[in-house]
């Protein structure tokens, strides 16, 4: 897809800012790290050497802003700012954020160089239930999902789910026997080099939920992925959440006297 790109009221068009990430669309979560991306020129061309980073919604008053990145650097050989932050988990689920990026006020051109990104989604992470000794329940959002998701023709949902090995394990032995493990069950799965994929049913998707039998004693990274058929690369994806299946012992440990004469 091309860049975003948008001019302050009044700048010249051969000075700009093109945010290559985040795009229209795209889903952000809750507590979740994320890179943002966008190109600024270089050499003479260059809009400006320092950002602010904002996001923004659509409120009753207007629209509010809040700072993502204060004060961003553009690296000059290459003309690029790139920033990791955290989405914070305050922040309330919707699909109508915009994400700006704007030359900064101290140090860049007046008036500012800018550019915004409208329909950015953000949601809540994946919610991953136990409900019994080696079963959980995975829940997800609306929102989880991108906007054209159900327009897509052949494009198909699954939970990619990726264990983590043991120290003495091989990670490929351990991905095998878990998809055995599925398919004994009767569930339809897929293997990747790293992880198993379990098709989500037209059911599960209308519920947002599905049901997954694990090995306990072992924990799990899983995703919810959205993958074309005959394919086994992601087309999106959410980040992973942990899944651990540890188990407790408990053991009873006795006391006293058991003597006639203590009556026990």
């Amino acid at each position: 897809e091309e860049p975003t790109t948008a001019e302050c009221t009044g700048v010249s068009t051969e000075m700009s800012i093109a945010v290559t990430s985040h795009k229209p669309g795209d889903v952000l979560e809750q507590g979740v790290e994320c890179v943002f991306i966008a190109e600024c020129g270089v050499g003479k061309d260059r809009a400006c050497d320092e950002v602010q980073i904002l996001l923004g919604v659509n409120g009753w008053t207007g629209k509010s802003w809040r700072t993502v990145h204060d004060c961003a650097r553009v690296d000059p050989s290459t003309g690029r700012v790139s920033v990791r932050w955290r989405v914070p988990k305050d922040l309330a689920a919707s699909d109508a954020y915009v994400v700006k990026v704007q030359s900064h006020p101290s140090t860049g051109p007046t008036p500012q160089i800018c550019a915004e990104v409208s329909g950015v989604k953000v949601t809540t992470p994946l919610e991953i239930v136990r409900v019994g000794r080696d079963e959980v329940q995975v829940r997800w959002s609306p929102g989880a999902l991108p906007a054209d998701f159900e327009k897509r023709d052949g494009w198909r949902l699954a939970l990619d789910v990726a264990p983590v090995a043991n120290a003495n394990e091989s990670h490929e032995d351990v991905v095998g026997d878990l998809f055995l493990q599925a398919a004994t069950q009767g569930l339809t799965v897929h293997t990747r080099r790293r992880s198993v994929l379990y098709d989500v049913t037209k059911e599960e998707s209308a519920t947002r939920r599905k049901r997954l039998k694990l090995t306990t004693n072992r924990t799990y990274r899983v995703a919810l992925a959205g993958f074309t058929v005959g394919e086994l690369e992601a087309v999106f994806s959410t980040s992973r959440a942990e899944c651990r299946m540890g188990m407790v012992r408990l053991a009873a440990v006795g006391g006293g006297d058991n003597s006639a004469q203590s009556g026990g």
